[in-house]
């Protein structure tokens, strides 16, 4: 169901504009690309909120307001699946671009350069999370892509971080409507650890859901998050093709 999902949303994309991250250089000299990082918040907080000091804040929530473990409304949701579906988007439209030759995941999360690398500690105080079999690894670790290249032949390394929040589109007292807002940052390290691409953009997702009281239904949220992560995805992939 969900592949079909993506297929939905991909073609989606190709026929509606996305908002534009700039034109990167050209990469046909630093393939294979490895992807070394997917990574997010944890937390999905709404625009201007101040991070919790837990990551179990639905069931202190549902205490507190004596909610029902079964019910579908929920007032926190966590990116802790949603990165995992942030990764099978951005690998599956970067599938079917055609931009570029991508190492295989599991010779980049298996390799001992990756093993032994730099962990951003800032996203580990954070309680960030990663895409499985990823880890919370610094993005300024240019050492990383220059053993990777000596061990495995990856011609570069890519770092992928998303923000995922939640914000008011209308109404009053997080009672209207809301959407869903992604930030996607792409970073490009070549083999000799110069960077050659180093992009971000904002995303807001075109529908919106009900929610009252600071309540939404989560798998709606989800729905919008996909729909804007592949517009996100999409938009990195096209600065390629444009060439």
């Amino acid at each position: 169901m969900k592949q079909a999902v993506f297929g939905l949303i991909i073609v989606v994309c190709f026929l509606s504009g996305c908002a534009s991250m700039g034109k990167p250089k050209d990469m046909s000299g630093y393939a294979p690309v490895g992807i070394v990082a997917v990574t997010s918040n944890y937390d999905i907080l709404w625009v201007g909120e101040q991070a919790r000091s837990s990551s179990k804040g639905v069931e202190t929530v549902r205490n507190t307001l004596g909610l029902s473990a079964d019910k579908e409304d929920v007032y926190n949701s966590d990116a802790e699946n949603l990165i995992n579906e942030a990764e099978t988007i951005l690998r599956s439209l970067l599938s079917h671009s055609g931009i570029g030759e991508f190492a295989d995941k599991n010779t980049v999360i298996n390799s001992r350069s990756y093993q032994n690398a730099e962990l951003d500690s800032r996203a580990v105080k954070n309680n960030d999370t990663a895409a499985e079999g990823y880890k919370l690894i610094n993005s300024g670790d240019k050492q990383l892509a220059a053993d990777l290249a000596a061990e495995t032949g990856i011609g570069s390394s890519m770092f992928v971080r998303f923000n995922f929040s939640k914000d008011l589109s209308s109404g009053i007292g997080k009672t209207g409507t809301m959407r869903a807002i992604v930030t996607m940052a792409v970073t490009i390290i070549s083999a000799d650890g110069k960077t050659v691409y180093k992009k971000s953009g904002d995303y807001t997702s075109r529908a919106k859901i009900s929610v009252s009281g600071g309540a939404y239904d989560n798998d709606e949220l989800m729905d919008l998050f996909y729909a804007t992560i592949s517009d996100a995805c999409y938009d990195f992939t096209d600065q390629f093709t444009q060439q």
